[in-house]
């Protein structure tokens, strides 16, 4: 339960092997390479790797051409297909000239039929007309309009055509709010007729020249068209399906097989070359060393170096990857939205999960809610895969286990059992155990900053500060002297106590900067501009003191919610419960439901930020880099 200790690998050999370790790498994923020209830094025989990527290109075509065919990039095992770089090419412009091909044949045939229903479409209105189309617009000195007018201007455009005789009209369909049919004028007048019909908002129809005879005589016709056309319709798209079908697996495996070899040729980005050997580094955690070096043996002529973290100053940073075990692993989840810690910093994922999981169920303590709520995250997790719904499902549980101890279920407190704490004799003791665990995880939070400070060798952040040994010493002789007063009535705020354990503790911490400096041997360890270092600091000591205080008052919302928890579930009660003594059933359903829904999300919020905000700050920088070693994404071998 910790962070995962790194060994730095220096991997060299003949630069004809580097593709084979490439694959080695990408198919065990223990390696995390760095970038090697910074520690290559003089070796002017040394230069990166400058070829081209040859698998991106193909790679994005294989990629449109799944894409096209309705699939995604699968996590195919692309087994036994061996072919070459040129075959890989050759077999995916066939399959994609076939697909398109047979594409093609499919949306030409949506093209004749979207043609034909158009037509059908213009037909309809006149299919009354019974007179030859082609004869009535081939008229030399009549013009023929095809269309509708709204029923409320088909009045007007008829006193408007008897007024002017050169104006006719057929109808050849009225319905509720238009009239379909022929508009009839000389070729003299069409312009006028024209003019006329836009003012009334008439909505011309324009025959296909392919209408032949009359309009029942061509509808049948295009109609029996459209038929045909929908039946080879039918048959492409079923054969366009059935090649999908057939080639969508290998066409994924091939993908997965490109992907590999573009992943492998993309290595080289990290490594340098001479004209006979390259050079490679990177991070590898110690317990899997023994099989990469076991992967690297495979290889002729293959070496690697190894180097501890820290003992060389141009090996970088080493990365951190969490290991966390069982209940512990789920919390990981609220580390990293904080952010990582720094290798070599403490790991607070088991005091997360251990402190969220307490300060969760004492605010939410209800056996049948939590069970309820454990219910919710498993289906999260299982349905979803969720983060959020393993910790939900921890946190269900123990809050159940926090319901016995309150004598609660479902918001319904067992009279004579467990602990109430809206009962008055209990209101104190649950507010001073909220302190009092405030106080104890503040400490805990400083001891924590102490031994970090301790590991990275940083005398200010280990003593000084007002999370180091300075901070507690201070901040353990205030609660001690408060507790003393208050249950025992003495007074220990005398001058010897007050000067050793108040006073000294506060200008250490007031000197932080240059005590630090000094304690680490540096030599410019006084601050250059003294007057604003002393202005600056003074609100920050002030502000230090504040901060004592307002945190660990801060941890009296946990028996605030506590209480708040059990309030609400008691007006429910009170809602429910009818003139005749009874509850009602349906309103304490909704009841527990709300409770649930809104109380579990703000309890979760308010754990999330005692967490950070009151714990965290105080020891964890959240700055640390992830493991990320060469992995294969897109596909795999057998």
């Amino acid at each position: 339960m910790a962070i995962e200790k790194m060994v730095f690998l220096n991997v060299y050999g003949p630069v004809e092997s580097f593709s084979l370790v490439a694959e080695e790498l990408y198919t065990h994923e223990v390696f995390h390479p760095e970038q090697s020209a910074p520690l290559l830094a003089g070796m002017r025989e040394f230069y990166p790797f400058s070829d081209i990527n040859p698998y991106e290109g193909l790679l994005k075509d294989v990629d449109a051409l799944i894409a096209s065919m309705g699939g995604k990039p699968g996590n195919m095992n692309y087994g036994e297909l061996s072919l070459t770089d040129a075959e890989a090419g050759d077999y995916a412009l066939s399959l994609k000239e076939r697909f398109e091909a047979l594409e093609a044949k499919r949306l030409a045939l949506r093209v004749q039929i979207s043609d034909a229903e158009q037509v059908l479409k213009q037909l309809m209105p006149i299919l009354a007309f019974d007179s030859d189309l082609e004869r009535v617009f081939s008229l030399e000195y009549i013009r023929v309009r095809i269309g509708r007018l709204p029923r409320g201007h088909y009045d007007d455009f008829l006193k408007q055509s008897q007024d002017n005789h050169n104006m006719f009209h057929i109808p050849t369909s009225i319905e509720d709010e238009y009239v379909w049919g022929l508009f009839i004028a000389p070729v003299s007048k069409i312009g006028e007729m024209d003019t006329m019909l836009a003012s009334m908002h008439f909505f011309r129809v324009r025959i296909s020249g392919h209408v032949e005879g009359t309009p029942k005589e061509a509808y049948e016709r295009v109609e029996s068209e459209a038929e045909l056309l929908r039946a080879g319709f039918a048959d492409a798209e079923r054969e366009r399906d059935l090649f999908v079908e057939e080639h969508m697996e290998q066409l994924q495996r091939l993908r997965s097989l490109l992907a590999f070899r573009a992943g492998c040729f993309s290595i080289r980005r990290f490594a340098s070359r001479t004209t006979q050997n390259f050079y490679l580094a990177g991070w590898c955690p110690e317990r899997e060393l023994e099989g990469f070096q076991q992967v690297m043996e495979k290889i002729e002529g293959v070496y690697f170096v190894r180097d501890e973290p820290g003992s060389n100053p141009q090996i970088p940073t080493p990365p951190t990857r969490l290991r966390n075990l069982g209940l512990f692993k789920p919390f990981e989840f609220f580390v990293k939205m904080y952010g990582l810690p720094r290798y070599g910093e403490f790991d607070p994922t088991p005091l997360v999960a251990i402190i969220y999981t307490l300060f969760f169920s004492m605010m939410f303590g209800d056996m049948g809610q939590g069970l309820v709520l454990s219910a919710v995250g498993l289906l999260l997790w299982r349905l979803k895969r969720m983060e959020l719904g393993r910790i939900l499902a921890i946190v269900g549980v123990a809050s159940a286990a926090f319901g016995v101890l309150y004598g609660s279920v479902f918001g319904f407190e067992i009279e004579g059992f467990g602990y109430h704490t809206l009962e008055p004799t209990n209101l104190n003791m649950t507010l001073m155990v909220s302190v009092g665990l405030g106080v104890l995880i503040i400490s805990m939070s400083m001891i924590i900053n102490i031994i970090n400070g301790a590991r990275q060798k940083n005398m200010e952040k280990m003593i000084f500060s007002h999370n180091g040994l300075m901070g507690l010493v201070f901040y353990w002789a205030v609660i001690a002297a408060a507790v003393s007063l208050l249950l025992f009535g003495r007074d220990l705020l005398g001058g010897l106590y007050v000067v050793g354990f108040i006073a000294a503790p506060l200008v250490f911490i007031f000197l932080r900067g240059p005590m630090g400096r000094l304690a680490s041997r540096e030599k410019d360890w006084m601050p250059e501009n003294k007057g604003e270092y002393v202005l600056e600091n003074s609100f920050d000591l002030f502000e230090t003191i504040l901060s004592f205080i307002t945190t660990t008052f801060s941890f009296l919302r946990i028996g605030a919610y506590a209480m708040s928890h059990a309030g609400m579930m008691m007006v429910v009660y009170i809602l429910a419960e009818n003139t005749a003594g009874a509850y009602n059933p349906l309103v304490v359903v909704l009841g527990n439901v709300f409770v649930i829904a809104m109380e579990g999300l703000i309890v979760g919020v308010q754990c999330l930020r005692l967490d950070f905000y009151e714990i965290f700050s105080r020891f964890f920088d959240g700055t640390g880099k992830p493991f990320a070693p060469i992995a294969f994404e897109h596909g795999q071998r057998e």
